[in-house]
């Protein structure tokens, strides 16, 4: 924490606008404001007039195997994240109309109970990986050009913010949900929170409440480990070519239903190996030769949420996604998930969420294909790998202004998708402060 107070400090000498405290305004009741620490004496909004806006959040997800897994219940986790952002408006602070910068960083530790206790393949603590340890998660220069129609960023940044992602997904703690699919993460160079890339992307609106988007970023595997956090050489293997057509429709207010509609892919130039054939075209397995070298992959996305009943404060919404993958290389073949979300599930709690939401993954039939055989040579089964699922419930409580506290039940079925490894059953909480 005290890493994250001293950079957010650092931000402020970097803006240049940092001054003398006045005297504090009379700050509202701890309990209803937005932040803990409050408008410290009215220095965050005068630095946000100035074009600075500042802000810490922290976070924790902690789990606890209730039955099942690979160590039968009974098993806790816990990983927690503190992270720091400025959000710099260029235009009040140098005159550069519709130019935002973006700089952040975060810290995280903790355990991952799927590898501890569950061995499932979709984290039941979304927060856990990408750098255990204190990193830059963001470093963007973003810039508008005709009111905004026509958008550019550039830096470091997660091509997880732009392409193939729901917010409302990320209401749950199951990393099958929140806030991609993780069959991108796994199944090519696409990247999320908090390990940025090298990127550049472009986004378009050519008609009312359409968009297209498109984007070039460096596919580098070591971003993601520990103590690599603050290397920014660019070291690149390859590069990502993602593409999203989307179509929204916004929120007016009361009696509208507001939702989105996005379908986009991606075409990878990073060299993997084919998880079935050989150079030849054959078994690798069975022939005791090396997987062919592919020297390109590709994913598909098509995903979409709607409001479909409001009153209120009150509202439900349904999300849904389907993913499909290259068979050459993917580790997932198909990803599919779909839920709803409920706002205001009591009069007396407007500010509350309840959820639901199922996913399957299939892991590739070719790469299937392969385990088998590998199976019938060794006479060991127990790694051959088809489907797994998961199911979670969350009821997310606004204590305060500032603090969510989101208590879930997650179901795996099939941990590990191989059938070997019992059901399990996971109690978890989540705790969401902004500081």
């Amino acid at each position: 924490m005290t890493r994250i107070l001293m950079l957010a400090a650092s931000m402020l000498t970097f803006a240049g606008v940092a001054q003398a405290a006045e005297p504090a305004q009379q700050s509202q009741d701890w309990k209803v404001r937005s932040t803990l620490s409050g408008d410290w004496g009215g220095l965050r909004s005068r630095l946000k007039a100035k074009g600075v806006t500042l802000s810490l959040g922290y976070a924790s997800e902690s789990a606890l195997t209730l039955s099942g897994g690979k160590e039968g219940g009974g098993v806790g986790g816990y990983t927690q994240e503190l992270n720091a952002r400025a959000v710099l408006d260029m235009n009040k602070l140098a005159g550069i109309e519709g130019a935002v910068v973006n700089i952040a960083v975060e810290e995280r530790t903790g355990r991952n109970l799927s590898t501890e206790g569950i061995g499932n393949l979709f984290m039941v603590q979304e927060l856990y990986g990408a750098g255990m340890d204190f990193r830059i998660s963001e470093l963007t220069w973003a810039q508008g050009f005709a009111g905004d129609k026509f958008n550019v960023k550039a830096g470091l940044m997660h091509t997880g913010d732009d392409f193939g992602s729901s917010a409302l997904n990320c209401n749950f703690q199951n990393f099958a949900f929140c806030p991609r699919s993780p069959a991108l993460l796994y199944n090519s160079g696409f990247s999320g929170y908090p390990a940025p890339r090298w990127a550049a992307r472009a986004r378009l609106r050519p008609a009312k409440d359409w968009t297209v988007t498109a984007g070039v970023y460096e596919v580098n595997a070591y971003r993601v480990l520990e103590n690599k956090g603050w290397n920014l050489a660019i070291d690149s293997n390859g590069v990502l070519l993602p593409v999203e057509i989307g179509w929204s429709k916004p929120d007016r207010g009361a009696g509208s239903l507001p939702g989105f509609y996005h379908v986009g892919g991606y075409y990878e130039t990073a060299e993997r190996s084919n998880v079935y054939s050989d150079a030849l075209g054959r078994s690798y397995v069975l022939n005791g030769t090396s997987p062919a070298l592919e020297d390109s992959r590709w994913g598909a996305w098509a995903m979409g949420e709607q409001m479909v009943w409001r009153k209120g404060p009150a509202a439900l919404s349904v999300f849904a996604n389907a993913l499909a993958f290259d068979r050459s290389t993917a580790r997932y073949s198909h990803f599919y998930s779909a839920g709803l979300m409920r706002t205001a599930p009591f009069a007396s709690r407007p500010k509350d969420k309840a959820g639901l939401a199922v996913a399957y993954v299939r892991v590739n039939e070719r790469l299937e294909d392969a385990q088998r055989e590998r199976a019938t040579l060794t006479g060991n089964w127990s790694g051959v790998q088809t489907s797994e699922s998961s199911v979670e419930a969350f009821y997310a409580a606004q204590a305060t202004g500032w603090l969510v506290v989101r208590p879930n039940l997650q179901f795996i079925h099939r941990p590990g998708a191989t059938g070997v490894i019992p059901d399990a059953w996971v109690g978890g909480l989540t705790l969401r402060a902004a500081l």
